[in-house]
Formats: structure tokens, sequence, C-alpha cells
């Protein structure tokens, strides 16, 4: 399934902007957006800036929705704390505050990996959409909304402000979600019944229990992240974890599938005529080092 998707955009090839102030960093394209397929995961990827300013800018999914965590990579992006706030504004869309983890990718280079889900467009409150038919986790995405999108800054905690000048983000975004409606038909649950579930599978105790302070790894002296995918059968009870990308070193990853796998609990997804059927759930552990 792995494949790479160049949507060109009016903007691609823009030149980095030299006009900034000394509180801001705007950042003009310098490639295209691609859409990466993975086996469990969407992500859509473009770079701007050069040289010592260059900074690719990344939107991950990993499930079908309007939902996505953003992470840069680039030198303008060394923090000292290991967890931040940022605020991140959305083309004036959505502006909210999102915790970040400061790291570094594989050729060193100093990054932010967002833990929070953002979209464009406020989340729904899960009690007001428990009861929605349709793909677990998806919004009512309003394309308007999405086009009108053409910019993303980083704003309220960097040395500078980032504003990376992205144009419309209306096909980019549409893209992505086209991936994330693709991920669902290699789980092994039947996706024309995913679209039209009279109710989803729903966990019947804290999720924030399923991992807990003991379970941290104890050699592990870093703080990370895991995105997981469950499989819950007619039963309710979770007959598959799949690790849909996770920090370094793969304890973090082991440990989170064999605790979810043990203690998740859930009343199994109904189908639209009240049957129990093979559906999912996706979630985030994070781990903090406890020093």
């Amino acid at each position: 399934m792995k494949r790479a998707l160049l949507i060109a955009t009016c903007a691609c090839w823009a030149l980095p902007a030299n006009a900034q102030d000394d509180g801001e960093l705007r950042l003009a394209p310098t490639s295209v957006w691609a859409v990466n397929y993975a086996d469990d995961s969407c992500e859509l990827a473009r770079t701007f800036g050069a040289g010592e300013q260059e900074v690719t800018l990344f939107f991950r999914a990993n499930s079908p929705g309007g939902r996505f965590l953003i992470s840069a990579f680039g030198k303008p992006l060394e923090v000292t704390q290991p967890v931040t706030r940022i605020f991140v504004n959305l083309g004036g869309e959505e502006q909210l505050q999102a915790a970040f983890f400061a790291l570094r990718n594989p050729d060193g280079l100093p990054g932010l990996q967002g833990l929070q889900l953002l979209s464009v467009g406020p989340i729904p409150n899960p009690r007001e959409t428990e009861a929605r038919i349709g793909l677990p986790g998806v919004l009512a995405v309003d394309p308007a909304n999405e086009r009108r999108v053409n910019y993303v800054a980083l704003q309220s905690v960097l040395a500078r402000d980032i504003v990376f000048e992205t144009g419309s983000m209306g096909e980019p975004l549409a893209a992505l979600r086209a991936c994330t409606e693709e991920l669902v038909s290699h789980w092994g649950v039947d996706v024309e019944k995913q679209r039209t579930l009279s109710s989803r599978a729903s966990p019947l105790s804290n999720p924030q229990t399923w991992i807990r302070s003991t379970d941290y790894p104890g050699r592990t002296r870093r703080n990370g992240f895991v995105n997981y995918r469950l499989i819950v059968d007619e039963k309710g009870d979770v007959a598959e974890c799949a690790i849909q990308g996770a920090t370094q070193p793969a304890a973090f990853a082991d440990i989170a599938c064999s605790r979810l796998e043990r203690r998740a609990e859930f009343s199994p997804a109904l189908d639209a005529a009240g049957q129990p059927i093979r559906s999912y759930h996706v979630g985030s552990v994070i781990f903090l080092f406890p020093g």
C-alpha cells in the first residue's frame, strides 16, 4: 500500500520570503505537497524555506475524518523544553494552544511533534456526536473552511513565530482525507457497514487508566508517544493492536500494545440493524519521563 501522491498547487515553487520582522519568520514553499500512503497512516508533507531556514511541515492522520497531528522539523525549531505548548493558527479558521514534544529526526534535525489532534473548525463534543451514523471519528468537514486556510502559524514559544505560507489547504486536506478513507479497507473490517453504524465501539472504562505510570519503561530516560489502533470484535474484546506511529525506543510501542490488549474493554459497535459488528478504535499514549 505504500505510495506517494504529489499535489501541485499554484504557489508550489515560490521563493522563500525575505520580508520579515524580528518576531516572525515567514516561509514560502520550496516543494509540492506529497501525500504518503503508509500501511497504517497517512502523511501530508511539504518543505518551506531554504538553507538554515528550511523546515518540513507534516500533517498526519491515522483514521478517517477531519482530524490530524502536526509536526515540523528544521533548524528554526530548536527549543529547550522537552514538552511545550504552542499556539497553532490555521489560517484564522482555528487557533488553539496545543502540546508538542521537542525531539530530533534520524538526521539530527530539531523538531516539534504535536500531541493533540487538530481540525479546521472545532472538534464536536463526543456526547453530542456519539449516536451520529458513520465511520468512527469522522467529523462533518466543511471543505469551504479548508479552502480558506492559506497559512499555518506556530506562535508564542519559539524564538520567532513561524508562518508557513501554504496557499489554500482545500486540495491537500481533501487528499489526506481520501488516503484515510482507503486505510480502513486494509483493517479487516466491513467498510460499507462501518459507514452506517448505529453505535461505535465505546470504551467501558476510562482510557486514561489503560496505561499507568508504573508502565513507563524503567531504563528509558526520555519522553515518548504512541499512536495505536485497536480492532474491537463483536464481543467488545480487543482482537488486534496495531501501532500507527511511535517515538523510539521500541519499548514505548511494545508496552502500549501489551497493556492495551490486557486492559482495554469496549461495548461493541452496532451495525445499522443494531447487531454487534467488528470495528475499530484509535487513540494515543503519551509517556512522560518521571524525572
